[in-house]
């Protein structure tokens, strides 16, 4: 379901005011495109909650149960994707990216690697070499 979620465009936004089970899912839908159309503008919670009239705590766990990833799981993959782009297609340095998305250049840095097993300087390289079997 999340990859479903992370690849499905904007223009699939439904009301989400047909059912529970059926809101719930629109619901979870919307606040992932509006998460990635709305990213740099550090999109909360709380402010997501506000955008589908659902409890912060309520809207987490069904964003969870949905996507199989957690709000801010999903927010930071999301940040990953974007500072993937910015690596290869800019020549922005990485403390750029890093505030560029949204996050502090050390913790960035952390995720990255985390994510990825390399730093963001060693994925432009390879990217730049053409070497996918290191990303």
């Amino acid at each position: 379901m999340f990859e479903e979620l992370r690849e499905r465009p904007s223009s699939e936004l439904h009301v989400w005011h047909s059912g529970d089970h059926a809101k719930g899912k629109h619901a979870v839908v919307y606040i992932c495109n509006y998460i990635r159309e709305h990213l740099l503008d550090n999109p909360s919670l709380v402010h997501c909650s506000e955008l589908v009239a659902m409890n912060p705590s309520y809207l987490s766990r069904l964003f969870r149960k949905e996507t199989g990833v957690s709000f801010v799981e999903f927010i930071t993959q999301c940040r990953l994707a974007e500072s993937e782009k910015m690596l290869i297609y800019t020549n922005m340095h990485i403390a750029e990216i890093a505030s560029t998305i949204g996050i502090t250049d050390r913790h960035f840095l952390r995720i990255f690697h985390k994510y990825w097993g390399i730093t963001p300087s060693q994925y432009r390289v390879c990217a730049f070499k053409g070497n996918p079997s290191r990303m």
